[in-house]
């Protein structure tokens, strides 16, 4: 970020481009999570559908998303 700043880029372009581009690698962990926890399921004898993993999925999501902006956004209000 500082070297963003250096370069006389827009502070709030930097503020939400670079912590929501640091998360783009987490769509594996994302992916590995759901399908971890479906085998777990599996294992233990339950058949997960689609519905009992959909809040599981968009819960991942957006945290996946959003863990990542928290040092930028109280950095940048600290």
């Amino acid at each position: 970020m500082k070297s963003a700043e250096k370069n006389d880029i827009d502070k709030d372009v930097i503020d939400f481009v670079i912590p929501l581009c640091a998360t783009i690698h987490l769509a594996r962990d994302t992916i590995t999570l759901v399908l971890l926890s479906m085998g777990v399921m599996m294992i233990a004898g339950t058949v997960p559908t689609f519905g009992m993993m959909l809040p599981f999925i968009l819960m991942l999501g957006v945290t996946m998303v959003a863990a990542h902006g928290i040092p930028a956004w109280a950095q940048s209000i600290g």
